[in-house]
C-alpha cells in the first residue's frame, strides 16, 4: 500500500477511487482511456521539461522519500496515475454537469 510514501499512496488511492466509482455507476471509460492516449505524449513532454529531462536542472523536484523512486526519463512513475486522475475527473465532471443542466433545460432529454 506504500502508506509511508504519500505521493504514491494518494495518487494510487485517487485513481482507484475513480475506477471504483466508474465501475459502480457503470460508466464507460473507453473515451477517457482514448483521450488519455492522445494526451499522454504531451503530458510526457511537458512533465519531462518540468522535471528536468531536457534541462540542466529541474524546475520541479520530487522527494524520492515520498514516491517509489521509479522514473520514466525524469518523471516519477506515479505521475502517470496522477495525469489519468486529472483527465478522468475533468471528463467525469463535465459529463455530470452536462447531464444535469440538460435535464434542467429539457427534462425529457434524460429520463433515468
Amino acid at each position: 500500500m506504500n502508506l509511508d510514501k504519500w505521493y504514491t499512496f494518494t495518487n494510487l488511492l485517487l485513481t482507484g477511487l475513480i475506477l471504483i466509482f466508474a465501475m459502480i455507476k457503470k460508466i464507460n471509460l473507453s473515451y477517457i482511456f482514448l483521450g488519455y492516449i492522445f494526451i499522454f505524449p504531451f503530458f510526457i513532454a511537458s512533465n519531462g521539461i518540468l522535471t528536468g529531462t531536457f534541462l540542466e536542472s529541474p524546475i520541479v523536484w520530487y522527494d524520492n522519500n515520498e514516491n517509489l523512486g521509479y522514473r520514466i526519463l525524469t518523471i516519477p512513475a506515479e505521475d502517470v496515475f496522477y495525469g489519468f486522475s486529472l483527465i478522468s475527473l475533468n471528463i467525469l465532471l463535465y459529463e455530470y454537469l452536462k447531464r444535469r443542466f440538460a435535464a434542467r433545460v429539457n427534462p425529457k432529454y434524460f429520463s433515468e
